[in-house]
């Protein structure tokens, strides 16, 4: 749907949510307002979203009764997410 100055209304509402609580008088920074969609835009792009966990062992080590092995818990520092290897 075409709005005004020929913007999609996609558009105008993206537009509208990243100024915030400015209202159509207010100056806004155009630095300001850049460097807030980038930081937006990255937020989702860090090393842990591509696969680059930084991973800590933790200390309790439970033990499966059924393959009887010692199960080794990871969990990334960054982002919290957990994984298990059987030693």
């Amino acid at each position: 749907m075409i709005g005004l100055c020929g913007l999609t209304q996609r558009c105008f509402n993206r537009a509208t949510q990243t100024l915030g609580d400015a209202s159509m008088g207010e100056l806004v920074s155009l630095q300001k307002h850049k460097k807030a969609l980038r930081r937006q835009r990255v937020k989702g792009a860090t090393l842990c979203g591509h696969g680059h966990h930084r991973w800590v062992r933790l200390d309790a080590e439970p033990f499966d009764v059924r393959t009887g092995r010692l199960i080794t818990r990871w969990r990334c520092s960054r982002c919290g997410a957990e994984k298990n290897a059987a030693t």
